[in-house]
């Protein structure tokens, strides 16, 4: 039987794993909070009074170099949403939080999943970091069959826009991902 303590250090983990995966050049800070603590940080940031999966926060450009214990952002995912949309879906917990730590770094990479084509791309490279870090995932996209047809192979990276969106509400993907044994 796992121990408290093993679960936080396996996910701590695996949550670093998926922010390294997912390419960002900078530092980066990872919180995981609660529903109550995620409802405040939307509502203090973002003027939206809810709980939400995941927010990131820019705080320097990547290329600057920055004194020791300073950070170029901020992912935080809140442990409450993970556990009631993995509950509703069948899923493991950890996996929606890698997957919101995915997604939250993607958007301080660039990524936005406001406009359909861009939300397309953000999700093709989602699926591609959770493959790649041993996750099978069934995502379903909202927008259409989940699959890379009809993506250039272009869009598959990293878009070149600086404009840096919120996550969290309007997410056009939803997953299933389950750990490969």
């Amino acid at each position: 039987m796992r121990t408290r303590a093993a679960w936080a250090r396996r996910m701590r983990a695996d949550l670093v794993r998926a922010v390294t995966a997912a390419g960002h050049p900078g530092r980066l800070s990872l919180a995981v909070v609660d529903d109550p603590e995620m409802r405040r940080l939307n509502r203090d940031f973002h003027d939206v009074d809810e709980a939400t999966d995941v927010l990131a926060f820019p705080l320097a450009e990547p290329e600057v170099p920055l004194p020791p214990g300073l950070f170029h952002g901020e992912v935080i995912v809140s442990a409450g949403t993970a556990r009631r949309e993995a509950l509703l879906r069948g899923a493991d917990p950890r996996a929606e939080l890698v997957l919101y730590a995915v997604h939250g770094t993607l958007h301080l990479m660039g990524h936005d999943d406001h406009a359909p084509r861009a939300a397309r791309r953000m999700h093709v490279r989602t699926m591609e970091i959770l493959a790649s870090l041993g996750w099978e995932n069934s995502i379903e996209w909202r927008g259409g069959a989940a699959s890379t047809a009809g993506v250039r192979p272009e869009e598959r990276a990293r878009p070149r826009g600086e404009r840096l969106a919120s996550p969290g509400t309007g997410r056009n993907a939803r997953t299933r991902p389950r750990r490969r044994t």
